[in-house]
C-alpha cells in the first residue's frame, strides 16, 4: 500500500511533466528552434578541447548544417502554412525572397573571407567563412520563425509601425555613405578581392531585401495586391539600419589599421 504521502508525490510529479509538456506545445517556433539550438551549441562548445583552427572550422561546420536543417524546416512549415491559408502570393514572396537571400549569404562569406583575412591572406580565414555562414544562417532562422509565429497568432502588429518611405530613404542614404567610406579604406589598403567581394555582397544584399519585404507585404495584407505602405517600408528600412550598423563596425575595425 503507498502511503499519502508517497501518492501526493507521484502525483506532483505528473503534474509537473504535464505542466512543461503544455507549455512545449504553448510555445512557438522561434522559442522551440531557440532552446534546440543552444543545447546543440553547448555541445559543440564543449566538444572542441584543443582549440586550433582546424577543430573550430570543423565544429562550426557541425553548427552550420544544424541551423541549416532547422531553417529548412521553419521555411518548408512557412510554406505549407501559406497554402493552406490560401495566401498565395506571400507564398510565391517567400520562394523568391529565401533564393535571393540564398545568393546573399553566399556572397556575404565570401566577403568576410576576404575582409578578416587581409584580403584572404591571413590563417583565419576559414574561421571567418564558416563563422559568417552560421551567423547569417542563425539570422535568417529566426527571423523565419518569428514572422511564422506571428502570422499564425495573426498578429498584424506590424500593420501599426510608422515607417514610411521617406524614412527609408534617409536610412538608405547613411547606409550609402558609410559604404563608400568602407570601399575607400579598402582601396587604400589595396584589398582588391574584398572590394570585389563587398560589391557583389551589396548587390545581393539590396535583391534579397526587397524580395523580403514584398514577401512581408503580402504577409500582413491578407495576399492583397495593396500599395506597398507601412510594411514594406518598415520591413526596408529595418535592414538597412542593421545593414549600416553592420558595415560601420567594420569600417570602425579597418581603421584601426592605419
Amino acid at each position: 500500500m503507498e502511503t499519502k504521502n508517497l501518492k501526493l508525490k507521484k502525483l506532483c510529479v505528473v503534474m509537473s511533466a504535464l505542466m512543461l509538456f503544455s507549455g512545449a506545445l504553448k510555445a512557438g517556433e522561434y522559442e522551440n528552434i531557440k532552446n534546440k539550438m543552444e543545447i546543440f551549441s553547448k555541445k559543440i562548445e564543449d566538444s572542441i578541447n584543443h582549440p586550433t583552427t582546424d577543430n573550430i572550422v570543423k565544429g562550426g561546420n557541425k553548427e552550420y548544417k544544424e541551423w541549416e536543417l532547422q531553417m529548412d524546416y521553419i521555411y518548408k512549415k512557412f510554406l505549407s502554412e501559406l497554402e493552406k491559408s490560401k495566401n498565395f502570393k506571400a507564398k510565391n514572396s517567400l520562394i523568391e525572397s529565401q533564393k535571393a537571400w540564398l545568393k546573399f549569404r553566399e556572397a556575404e562569406s565570401k566577403y568576410n573571407y576576404y575582409v578578416d583575412s587581409g584580403d584572404g591572406e591571413g590563417t583565419i580565414r576559414s574561421i571567418s567563412l564558416i563563422s559568417s555562414l552560421v551567423k547569417t544562417t542563425e539570422e535568417r532562422t529566426f527571423e523565419l520563425a518569428q514572422l511564422y509565429d506571428n502570422f499564425i497568432k495573426n498578429n498584424n502588429e506590424l500593420k501599426n509601425k510608422k515607417s514610411p518611405k521617406e524614412t527609408y530613404e534617409n536610412a538608405n542614404s547613411k547606409l550609402n555613405e558609410e559604404y563608400k567610406k568602407l570601399i575607400d579604406v579598402l582601396k587604400k589598403l589595396n584589398h582588391k578581392n574584398s572590394i570585389n567581394a563587398l560589391i557583389i555582397s551589396e548587390r545581393e544584399w539590396d535583391s534579397y531585401i526587397k524580395k523580403e519585404a514584398a514577401f512581408r507585404h503580402y504577409l500582413f495584407n491578407n495576399d492583397k495586391e495593396a500599395e506597398k505602405g507601412t510594411v514594406y517600408y518598415d520591413a526596408l528600412t529595418k535592414f538597412t539600419n542593421e545593414r549600416y550598423e553592420y558595415l560601420k563596425t567594420g569600417l570602425d575595425t579597418l581603421e584601426g589599421n592605419f
